[in-house]
């Protein structure tokens, strides 16, 4: 499926980003243990600029993997 229009963050990309950063609690690291990597997540906006079918696509670690989870769906539509 094609759409005419891709859907843009309220406040464009740096408001996203400073959601996120404002949000984001990370996890405590398994002592001993370097993590390095990311965690990709999948989501649908409708129309209305609600999210839906958000959904882990690549995992890390699963307190990082919620964390991610938890963050995305506190975006506003």
């Amino acid at each position: 499926m094609v759409v005419e229009q891709q859907p843009e963050f309220t406040g464009g990309l740096e408001a996203r980003k400073k959601l996120f950063f404002q949000n984001l609690i990370t996890p405590k690291p398994v002592p001993n243990m370097k993590i390095i990597g990311k965690v990709f997540i999948s989501f649908v906006v409708n129309t209305d600029g609600s999210l839906q079918d958000v959904a882990l696509l690549k995992s890390l670690l699963y307190a990082y993997d919620q964390e991610a989870l938890r963050v995305v769906n506190l975006m506003p539509a």
